[in-house]
């Protein structure tokens, strides 16, 4: 499934990044099948450390420099987890990368069922503040646009899994090999607004409202390009947000490809405690 572990590619000048397809019928991820015969399906999580992949856990930062939060979400982890087969094709990512003397920077990966309840509390609240007297639809479409509910989570039935706790899911940036500096991606992590639409820059461009040079513009097309060329697949609605296995990649996998018989194969899985 999906791309060979390892590839020799360089990013080719031309490439772009494909927006959503309107004409397309909507598909909750939640409605695909997990092959939970599939090889992969119990693989382990394991320290992003273990792989050498630079992170930081965004949501377990006690600095206030974690926006909106500005604390440490209840239920994170400093330490951040992935599948084995997702952590190692990061590193695949990293070499692809180097020509261009950056590297990912990994924000959050396996998410707790407590920490993705508090995440969804945290907009749910923030809903009713922001709305003032609404309805319930109302605070729910607002706070869904930001945060999975997980209030009917089950961990034996599929169609309830965040994407975070099957360990497939990565969020994350670029940053600058020798300073470290994170790369100007157009919005911040998390800043969930029309611009963090993964292909908002490529329709600037085509409407003339910023240039082919635009850094905002190449750099996510850098980073979209190097997850796509080592099998990982981008949710389009936030450039930071990818998938490997799980039921959102095959979503989105089938969105780019049209593939309707290809299985998830990470589910759920518990924390690593």
């Amino acid at each position: 499934m999906g791309q060979p572990l390892h590839r020799i590619a360089e990013f080719p000048s031309n490439y772009r990044i494909r927006g959503f397809d309107a004409k397309r019928p909507a598909e909750s991820y939640l409605d695909v099948p997990v092959d939970y015969d599939h090889p992969l399906h119990d693989e382990e999580l394991v320290p992003l450390t273990e792989y050498g992949v630079a992170n930081e856990s965004y949501h377990a930062r006690c600095d206030g420099g974690n926006p909106p939060y500005h604390q440490a979400v209840p239920g994170s982890r400093r330490v951040m987890f992935l599948r084995r087969s997702a952590a190692a094709r990061l590193t695949v990512v990293n070499e692809l990368l180097r020509p261009n003397h950056c590297e990912v920077f990994i924000l959050d990966g396996y998410r707790s069922i407590e920490c993705q309840r508090e995440l969804w509390n945290f907009y749910y609240q923030q809903a009713v503040e922001v709305l003032g007297p609404a309805s319930e639809v109302e605070y729910y479409a607002r706070a869904h646009k930001y945060a999975f509910n997980p209030v009917s989570f089950d961990e034996k039935k599929s169609s309830t899994w965040p994407a975070h706790t099957t360990g497939g899911a990565v969020d994350l940036t670029l940053r600058d090999l020798s300073s470290g500096q994170l790369f100007d991606m157009g919005t911040r992590f998390e800043e969930v607004t029309d611009a963090s639409v993964c292909d908002f820059f490529e329709r600037q461009l085509d409407r003339g409202e910023i240039s082919a040079s635009d850094p905002r513009l190449l750099n996510r097309r850098l980073l979209h390009w190097a997850m796509n060329e080592s099998g990982f697949v981008n949710c389009p609605i936030v450039f930071w947000h990818y998938d490997w296995g799980n039921q959102n990649y095959v979503k989105n996998w089938r969105a780019i490809r049209s593939d309707p018989s290809l299985p998830a194969f990470y589910g759920y899985i518990q924390d690593p405690g």
